[in-house]
């Protein structure tokens, strides 16, 4: 008869999924950080539509939910959110240089914690 000196300990069930739990959320939070991407209004397309002139934006590319949106320049002051309403956004941008923009169209909710930065701006009075 054969003589094993190793020990084997009795196996819990849950340690396997527990680490492909663990893997998978550590995927799924790596690929969240990496979709997210910074998109500057150009006003290079149509100079009005947020969701169908892609040239709008830099890199000619239409900004995908969870992107931080930033208005830059005098290009396209009048535009037209038409991606669907409610869409998130990470933020919401105004830049030092921006024109006066007149934002116009469907609902924007910013995800938590987002940046919002608007310029403070007020009216001069004209006497």
């Amino acid at each position: 008869m054969k003589r094993t000196d190793r020990y084997y300990p009795p196996q819990s069930g849950l340690r396997r999924p527990v680490a492909c739990l663990a893997v998978g959320l550590c995927l799924t939070a790596g690929f969240l950080t990496a979709s997210a991407a910074d998109k500057t209004w150009d006003g290079g397309g149509d100079g009005y539509s947020w969701a169908t002139s892609p040239a709008n934006w830099d890199g000619d590319a239409i900004p995908a939910a969870s992107d931080s949106l930033f208005f830059d320049g005098g290009v396209g002051l009048f535009n037209n959110n038409d991606f669907a309403a409610s869409t998130v956004f990470a933020g919401l941008t105004f830049k030092a240089g921006a024109g006066a923009f007149y934002l116009n169209g469907a609902e924007v909710n910013l995800a938590a914690a987002s940046p919002t930065s608007l310029p403070t701006r007020r009216p001069s009075a004209s006497t």
